[in-house]
């Protein structure tokens, strides 16, 4: 039967015998499934949804999309997935521009723990320095640094 249907030992295969598992795993590579439906998952693109359901301004949306860029560029939070560097990047961006929303709430938004964000909120501020430049300073006149706690 499984040479009928072109299986191999686990399963996988195609009609026509030819195996697709490592095509599949290419395409899927980081993209949780998503590459086949061409759906971007990036950090900077779950941004714009989670400031939306949190209810904030362009501007901050703006100024979260610039830091997630500058994050995945310096590699910071390497190994996280991009809901963790969206969350804590919106709960840095809100700190810094005194808007209140809670950890809890930012989680409850983007399906991800509250400790998980504060510890990568933790991560970001031993970086702050790298992350925050001046060209993103200038997106939002809010923004002020002494708001958060940088150890």
């Amino acid at each position: 039967m499984k040479d009928a249907f072109g299986l191999n030992a686990t399963g996988s295969g195609s009609i026509d015998g030819a195996d697709t598992s490592a095509n599949v795993a290419a395409a899927n590579a980081g993209t949780g499934g998503a590459a086949q439906l061409g759906l971007a998952v990036g950090a900077s693109d779950l941004v714009a949804r989670y400031c939306n359901h949190l209810g904030l301004d362009m501007s901050i949306v703006r100024v979260t999309e610039a830091i997630t860029m500058r994050i995945q560029e310096q590699g910071c939070l390497a190994g996280r997935s991009p809901i963790t560097i969206a969350a804590a990047t919106i709960y840095l961006v809100t700190m810094l521009v005194n808007e209140q929303r809670t950890a809890r709430r930012i989680s409850v938004a983007a399906g991800v723990s509250d400790v998980t964000i504060k510890h990568s909120y933790r991560e970001l501020l031993k970086v702050l320095d790298q992350v925050l430049t001046p060209d993103i300073i200038a997106k939002d006149a809010r923004i002020d640094v002494s708001r958060v706690d940088a150890k």
